[in-house]
């Protein structure tokens, strides 16, 4: 039998998987040192009790789910959950940072099926339910921290090549600096040069964005825009369209025109 997530080409996050992998690890337990295809062929000469269970799923993904207890209850489905979003990652999964309800508008219902099995759905979940959601939140939150985190590399990087390519050929013997490297806090990323009018080497801040949508969307911090106000038409934000590499420059008046205002007692973090 074939032991790969892919096996059948159905999604893992389905209950009848779970109730196949309970039920096959009860007959491993009766017939010890048995083959997947010897147990599953030992339950359809068994009873028919457990016809909503997917015995042949959970007999191809053997290997797959090898080392996971498969309980009958919430802990063995929250164990089942972790091991199928391992094997096969699920893009809505990250509705989760927003919530509950978020993540219910866009899970397949099969998922939605185990989700709820665990508990974790209800009105008032239970201690080690909610444990588990905060703990699958986290890791979600850290994955996409992770891809952030790259993607404004990748941004960064782009952006080096592009001030090398651009300073020789005006013919500045400068070479640009990535200077968020070496210091988060600076509120801009790379320290790059152009010519004023009287082709004397000036400065220029650069920050850097990138992202993978279209329209264009960035997140400024309150460092950054103090930064920007601070270096006026010496700073400069490169915003990347990553999938294309198409890059977008926005001077510092162009960006003040969509930056709001601190007012009263309020004052604003990012935008």
């Amino acid at each position: 039998m074939t032991n790969s997530p892919d096996a059948h080409h159905r999604p893992l996050l389905r209950l009848s998987l779970f109730l196949g992998l309970v039920r096959f690890r009860a007959l491993e337990q009766r017939y010890p040192g048995a083959s997947a295809e010897e147990i599953w062929l030992a339950n359809r000469a068994g009873s028919v009790l457990h016809s909503s269970a997917d015995i042949l799923g959970a007999a191809a993904l053997a290997d797959c789910f090898k080392g996971l207890v498969a309980e009958p209850g919430a802990a063995g489905m929250q164990a089942f959950i972790d091991r199928a979003l391992t094997l096969d990652p699920a893009t809505w999964l990250v509705a989760a940072l927003r919530g509950r309800h978020a993540l219910r508008a866009v899970m397949p219902a099969a998922a939605a099926q185990c989700f709820e099995f665990t508990g974790v759905f209800a009105e008032t979940p239970t201690p080690e339910a909610l444990s588990w959601w905060d703990s699958l939140v986290q890791t979600q939150r850290a994955s996409e921290n992770e891809i952030r985190t790259q993607r404004g590399r990748d941004g960064e990087h782009l952006t080096m090549r592009h001030e090398l390519e651009r300073l020789r050929a005006l013919g500045v013997d400068q070479r640009p600096r990535w200077v968020a490297l070496d210091d988060e806090t600076l509120g801009y990323d790379v320290l790059s040069f152009d010519l004023d009018d009287s082709r004397r080497t000036v400065n220029v801040l650069i920050e850097v964005k990138a992202c993978s949508s279209l329209p264009l969307r960035i997140f400024l911090t309150r460092n950054e825009w103090h930064r920007a106000q601070q270096a006026g038409e010496s700073w400069r934000m490169h915003v990347w369209h990553l999938p294309s590499r198409t890059l977008t420059e926005v001077c510092q008046s162009e960006l003040g025109v969509h930056v709001p205002l601190n007012q009263g007692a309020g004052e604003w973090q990012q935008v």
